[in-house]
């Protein structure tokens, strides 16, 4: 019978030290296309949510707005017209008063793996609202009420490395509550 050798062949090691140079770039790139998304996002909801707290728009005009983008641009996903809402949520959420909040509190450094501790200006993302997808910020934004509750959630799942599925459970049990 023939024993497994547990160890790498020479060669082994440099492929495997290809698939690490594979995947640290892979992840680099997600983590570039998942900014921007949020970056649309969050511009959007800025644009948007000018444009009703001025009264330039109505509640029908976001309907509209789905509506053209739809159909100018097939090719878009994700315009309709509650998640233009969502948007305005989430640009919203990003708020004076949460970045107020943000600066009373204090966030230990192991939250703040990449990402600068400074805030960018207000015509930019908070770099905070980086650390979840939008599909994570969608859950937090429809399920969560207090802005401290929001920003727990963002740090939690960046902290434990959550996924969506993970994050749902999380709110759903209550760990803001529960102090996790």
């Amino acid at each position: 019978m023939k024993t497994i050798d547990n160890t790498n062949s020479p060669i082994e090691t440099h492929f495997e030290q290809v698939h690490s140079i594979i995947h640290l770039h892979r992840s680099r790139a997600l983590q570039v296309v998942n900014n921007e998304s949020l970056l649309i996002c969050w511009n959007v909801g800025q644009y948007v949510s000018e444009k009703l707290r001025t009264s330039d728009w109505g509640n029908k005009v976001v309907t509209q707005l789905s509506e053209y983008l739809c159909t100018n641009d097939p090719s878009l996903k994700g315009y309709s017209r509650r998640n233009i809402y969502n948007m305005v949520a989430f640009f919203e959420y990003s708020s004076q008063k949460f970045l107020q909040l943000l600066s009373s509190i204090k966030i230990k450094k192991q939250f703040l793996q990449n990402v600068t501790a400074q805030f960018i200006p207000m015509q930019e993302i908070p770099q905070i609202l980086l650390f979840a997808n939008w599909s994570m910020h969608v859950e937090i934004i429809n399920k969560c009420k207090l802005p401290e509750e929001k920003i727990f959630y963002i740090l939690y799942a960046q902290r434990e490395n959550l996924n969506y599925r993970e994050l749902q459970r999380a709110i759903k049990t209550n760990a803001y509550a529960n102090g996790h």
